[in-house]
Protein backbone atom coordinates (compact mmCIF):
# COMPACT_ATOMS: atom_id res chain seq x y z
CA UNK A 1 0.00 0.00 0.00
CA UNK A 2 1.16 3.50 -0.78
CA UNK A 3 0.94 6.61 0.77
CA UNK A 4 -2.18 8.35 -0.39
CA UNK A 5 -4.04 5.16 -1.70
CA UNK A 6 -5.82 4.03 1.55
CA UNK A 7 -5.63 6.39 4.56
CA UNK A 8 -6.10 4.84 7.55
CA UNK A 9 -7.27 7.81 9.29
CA UNK A 10 -8.99 11.21 8.25
CA UNK A 11 -8.72 14.39 10.03
CA UNK A 12 -12.32 15.26 10.93
CA UNK A 13 -13.40 18.73 9.72
CA UNK A 14 -14.72 19.91 13.54
CA UNK A 15 -11.44 19.35 14.93
CA UNK A 16 -9.33 21.01 12.27
CA UNK A 17 -12.21 24.20 12.61
CA UNK A 18 -11.62 24.20 16.85
CA UNK A 19 -8.05 23.17 16.93
CA UNK A 20 -5.21 25.55 18.06
CA UNK A 21 -2.65 23.49 16.40
CA UNK A 22 -2.44 19.78 14.41
CA UNK A 23 0.43 17.26 15.47
CA UNK A 24 1.46 14.98 13.14
CA UNK A 25 3.79 11.60 13.97
CA UNK A 26 4.11 9.45 11.09
CA UNK A 27 4.23 6.33 12.89
CA UNK A 28 3.41 4.77 9.89
CA UNK A 29 3.34 5.94 5.36
CA UNK A 30 -0.33 5.79 5.75
CA UNK A 31 -1.28 7.37 8.59
CA UNK A 32 -2.71 10.11 6.02
CA UNK A 33 -3.11 10.80 2.91
CA UNK A 34 -1.70 13.03 0.52
CA UNK A 35 -4.73 14.64 0.32
CA UNK A 36 -5.37 14.79 4.12
CA UNK A 37 -2.42 16.50 4.22
CA UNK A 38 -3.37 18.91 1.30
CA UNK A 39 -6.20 19.63 3.34
CA UNK A 40 -4.32 21.60 6.12
CA UNK A 41 -3.35 24.23 4.13
CA UNK A 42 -7.43 25.48 4.15
CA UNK A 43 -6.73 26.01 7.68
CA UNK A 44 -5.21 28.54 9.70
CA UNK A 45 -3.29 26.41 12.18
CA UNK A 46 0.16 25.90 13.39
CA UNK A 47 1.14 22.29 12.10
CA UNK A 48 4.17 20.02 13.57
CA UNK A 49 5.00 17.50 11.80
CA UNK A 50 7.39 14.48 12.43
CA UNK A 51 8.57 12.79 9.27
CA UNK A 52 9.29 9.60 11.28
CA UNK A 53 8.16 6.29 9.48
CA UNK A 54 6.92 8.54 6.49
CA UNK A 55 10.21 7.80 4.73
CA UNK A 56 10.19 4.26 5.92
CA UNK A 57 9.74 1.25 3.99
CA UNK A 58 10.03 -2.55 4.76
CA UNK A 59 12.93 -4.78 3.30
CA UNK A 60 13.59 -7.96 3.97
CA UNK A 61 11.64 -7.61 7.73
CA UNK A 62 13.18 -4.48 8.65
CA UNK A 63 12.45 -0.89 8.31
CA UNK A 64 14.67 1.22 5.85
CA UNK A 65 14.46 4.88 4.56
CA UNK A 66 13.51 4.58 1.45
CA UNK A 67 10.33 6.75 0.49
CA UNK A 68 10.70 9.85 -1.12
CA UNK A 69 7.92 10.28 -3.05
CA UNK A 70 5.34 12.88 -2.16
CA UNK A 71 8.04 13.87 0.81
CA UNK A 72 7.60 17.75 -0.66
CA UNK A 73 3.94 17.73 -0.29
CA UNK A 74 3.98 16.41 3.56
CA UNK A 75 6.99 19.47 4.34
CA UNK A 76 5.00 21.66 2.50
CA UNK A 77 2.03 21.23 5.18
CA UNK A 78 4.55 21.84 8.31
CA UNK A 79 5.07 24.67 10.03
CA UNK A 80 7.29 22.79 12.10
CA UNK A 81 9.05 20.20 10.73
CA UNK A 82 11.30 17.32 12.90
CA UNK A 83 13.38 14.49 11.52
CA UNK A 84 16.50 12.64 12.64
CA UNK A 85 19.96 12.81 11.18
CA UNK A 86 19.76 10.02 9.30
CA UNK A 87 16.56 11.10 7.51
CA UNK A 88 17.75 14.71 7.36
CA UNK A 89 20.95 13.04 5.25
CA UNK A 90 18.75 10.38 3.63
CA UNK A 91 16.79 13.12 1.55
CA UNK A 92 19.47 16.04 1.13
CA UNK A 93 22.74 14.65 1.36
CA UNK A 94 25.58 13.68 4.18
CA UNK A 95 26.11 17.05 5.72
CA UNK A 96 23.84 19.60 7.49
CA UNK A 97 24.64 22.94 5.76
CA UNK A 98 22.60 26.39 5.72
CA UNK A 99 21.94 26.24 2.37
CA UNK A 100 20.31 22.38 2.64
CA UNK A 101 18.02 23.46 5.34
CA UNK A 102 17.04 26.96 3.30
CA UNK A 103 15.97 24.06 0.47
CA UNK A 104 13.56 23.10 3.13
CA UNK A 105 12.53 26.41 4.54
CA UNK A 106 11.91 27.13 0.82
CA UNK A 107 9.14 24.43 0.34
CA UNK A 108 7.66 25.40 3.66
CA UNK A 109 8.07 25.14 7.26
CA UNK A 110 9.61 28.46 9.30
CA UNK A 111 11.21 26.49 11.94
CA UNK A 112 12.98 22.52 11.30
CA UNK A 113 14.61 20.43 13.79
CA UNK A 114 16.96 17.98 13.19
CA UNK A 115 17.68 15.72 16.12
CA UNK A 116 21.19 14.16 16.45
CA UNK A 117 21.16 12.01 19.65
CA UNK A 118 24.25 12.51 21.91
CA UNK A 119 24.86 15.28 19.51
CA UNK A 120 21.69 16.98 20.60
CA UNK A 121 19.34 19.12 18.47
CA UNK A 122 20.31 21.15 15.75
CA UNK A 123 17.14 23.72 14.75
CA UNK A 124 16.76 26.40 12.35
CA UNK A 125 14.30 29.08 12.89
CA UNK A 126 13.62 31.18 9.71
CA UNK A 127 17.33 30.16 8.26
CA UNK A 128 18.98 31.54 11.51
CA UNK A 129 20.79 28.04 12.79
CA UNK A 130 20.82 26.70 16.73
CA UNK A 131 22.32 23.69 18.57
CA UNK A 132 21.59 22.80 21.82
CA UNK A 133 22.90 19.68 23.20
CA UNK A 134 21.56 17.98 26.26
CA UNK A 135 22.19 19.48 29.71
CA UNK A 136 22.72 16.02 31.05
CA UNK A 137 23.49 12.98 28.55
CA UNK A 138 22.50 9.42 29.91
CA UNK A 139 22.87 5.92 28.54
CA UNK A 140 19.15 4.85 28.26
CA UNK A 141 16.29 4.11 25.73
CA UNK A 142 15.97 6.56 23.23
CA UNK A 143 12.71 4.82 22.05
CA UNK A 144 9.87 7.69 22.16
CA UNK A 145 12.61 10.50 22.81
CA UNK A 146 11.72 12.07 19.33
CA UNK A 147 7.79 11.72 20.01
CA UNK A 148 8.22 13.06 23.19
CA UNK A 149 10.69 16.55 22.34
CA UNK A 150 7.95 17.15 19.54
CA UNK A 151 5.36 17.14 21.72
CA UNK A 152 6.22 18.91 24.24
CA UNK A 153 7.90 21.27 21.77
CA UNK A 154 4.41 21.57 20.30
CA UNK A 155 2.45 21.62 23.09
CA UNK A 156 4.77 24.73 24.59
CA UNK A 157 4.55 26.59 21.22
CA UNK A 158 0.80 26.58 21.87
CA UNK A 159 0.79 27.60 25.18
CA UNK A 160 2.64 30.89 24.04
CA UNK A 161 6.52 30.14 24.42
CA UNK A 162 8.89 31.35 22.34
CA UNK A 163 9.91 28.79 19.55
CA UNK A 164 13.41 28.53 21.29
CA UNK A 165 11.76 28.32 24.15
CA UNK A 166 9.82 25.39 23.70
CA UNK A 167 13.00 23.43 21.67
CA UNK A 168 14.56 23.72 24.66
CA UNK A 169 11.97 22.45 26.81
CA UNK A 170 11.36 19.71 24.63
CA UNK A 171 15.19 18.99 24.65
CA UNK A 172 14.92 18.97 28.58
CA UNK A 173 11.48 16.24 28.31
CA UNK A 174 13.36 13.68 25.77
CA UNK A 175 16.74 14.02 27.79
CA UNK A 176 14.48 13.03 31.06
CA UNK A 177 13.00 10.26 29.14
CA UNK A 178 16.59 8.59 28.33
CA UNK A 179 17.95 9.53 31.82
CA UNK A 180 14.58 7.58 33.42
CA UNK A 181 13.62 10.70 35.42
CA UNK A 182 10.13 10.57 33.41
CA UNK A 183 8.54 7.16 34.19
CA UNK A 184 5.86 5.74 30.90
CA UNK A 185 3.87 2.90 31.79
CA UNK A 186 4.54 -0.13 29.84
CA UNK A 187 1.89 -0.08 28.01
CA UNK A 188 2.85 3.74 26.36
CA UNK A 189 3.62 4.09 23.14
CA UNK A 190 7.20 5.62 24.38
CA UNK A 191 7.87 1.74 25.97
Amino acid sequence: MEIGQSPVREIPEKLLKNADGIFINFITRNDLSIEEVKKLEWYNLPVYIDLHSFLRGVRSGKFVLSNKKNWKVIVQAASYLQMNIKEFQFLMGEKITKDKLMEIHAIGPRVILVTRGEQGTLFSINGEIFEKTPSKICKGDTTGCGDILGAATFAEILKGSTVQEAILKGIEMASKKVCEEIKFPKSSPCH
